[in-house]
């Protein structure tokens, strides 16, 4: 069994490993968890279909999915809104880095349709475009849809690590496509990951109150004079 001391021991050695991959750097996007509105990001809306900055969004076709969502990293996060049938509604952001980097965020799918077969089966995509420029290569990153997760159905948020193929300029782009009609919209959340080092010091601050609860529970309110023994 795991120790106080050990424990702690522990929970430093990840948090130095987790906030510094060794061999692989990570990719740094601008505005990642959308504090600033969509400041560095590009959309692609249509009359029906945009792309906003919300605190939370409540799915409205209820389903056997999550209902509600908030942000994953600061107050923020951007949601797509499927609009025109057929059409697709992006964000995207583009930056450089080099083969064997880490590109992470996360996302989460709001399917607001039933599929009927294949008619109705709106879909979402995250896609790394490389080099946009010139001749253009898309590595597909994730893919939803109504068919795949289910009438009305829905995603808790997915954290998501890509690995770099080859050095050079990407285009990170999330796309969303209403199929066959206007109505009965989907949606895709889209976020930062939250950053290690803060998710390991909360399960820092909850063994370390575990502990505490553990010592209380065997020494009692007025101490048993174990104190040492236990922290060994």
């Amino acid at each position: 069994m795991m120790t106080g001391r050990s424990l702690l021991a522990f929970c430093a050695a990840t948090l130095c490993m987790s906030a510094a991959p060794a061999g692989a750097g990570m990719v740094v996007l601008n505005n990642p968890s959308f504090e600033a509105g969509l400041t560095a990001w590009s959309c692609s809306t249509t009359a029906t279909g945009n792309v906003t900055v919300v605190h939370s969004w409540t799915q409205g076709d209820g389903g056997s999915g999550p209902l509600s969502w908030g942000p994953t990293q600061g107050s923020w996060f951007a949601l797509l809104s499927g609009g025109n049938r057929d059409t697709d509604i992006t964000l995207s952001q583009r930056f450089t880095a080099h083969a064997g980097d880490v590109l992470r965020f996360a996302y989460f799918w709001d399917g607001g349709d039933s599929v009927d077969g294949v008619k109705y089966n709106d879909s979402a995509a995250g896609i790394a475009l490389f080099d946009p420029a010139g001749s253009a290569t898309a590595y597909p990153i994730f893919d939803e849809s109504i068919r795949k997760r289910g009438d009305y159905n829905g995603t808790p948020w997915q954290y998501v690590s890509f690995e770099i193929p080859v050095s050079g300029t990407y285009d990170l782009m999330f796309e969303l496509r209403n199929a066959t009609d206007s109505r009965s919209d989907s949606y895709l959340g889209v976020d930062a990951v939250p950053e290690p080092a803060a998710v390991l010091l909360g399960l820092l601050g909850l063994s370390i109150a575990g502990l505490k609860l553990r010592e209380y529970t065997q020494n009692g309110p007025n101490g048993a004079g174990q104190n040492a023994a236990f922290w060994a």
